[in-house]
């Protein structure tokens, strides 16, 4: 069996074929997020 739920956090596939992304980070004072070639890639780097 497959189920699925609303996360918090983290990417989702939209209807409409766009993604959502939430991130809950607040050590960090910054984030890069880079999609190369077919994939996603986050970086952080803490405050």
């Amino acid at each position: 069996m497959r189920s699925s739920h609303d996360m918090p956090f983290g990417t989702a596939m939209l209807a409409d074929g766009g993604i959502r992304f939430r991130l809950w980070a607040p050590a960090v004072r910054q984030v890069e997020l880079l999609y190369l070639a077919g994939r996603w890639l986050a970086r952080a780097f803490l405050a």
